[in-house]
């Protein structure tokens, strides 16, 4: 059973209701999470809606990624640590990783 992970950044839910809102993806489209920043973490997706290089035959350019707010600065290990163990413990296929309602 695939398992997909749901972000949002809306508080109220009339507000949720454009692109950058709220965003699904499904958990084998994850590529990796990266540090942006000493309270960021960027968590990159193979692209929804891919854009082709020129010239290359299926050559992909861009991908899709979401930045998480961290509540305390420097704990990028131990957010990556927790959603890894979230990600492979989890039975549900729906994972709320952020939801700022």
């Amino acid at each position: 059973m695939e398992k997909y992970l749901y972000f949002r950044t809306q508080a109220t839910i009339g507000d949720d209701d454009a692109a950058g809102d709220s965003a699904m993806y499904p958990l084998s489209s994850l590529t990796g999470m990266v540090p942006t920043a000493d309270d960021t973490l960027a968590i990159h997706f193979k692209p929804i809606i891919a854009v082709q290089a020129d010239g290359q035959d299926g050559a992909v350019v861009n991908n899709d990624k979401v930045i998480v707010t961290l509540s305390s600065n420097n704990t990028h290990k131990d957010v990556i640590e927790r959603l890894a163990k979230l990600f492979a413990g989890s039975r549900d296929s729906f994972i709320s990783v952020a939801d700022d309602k």
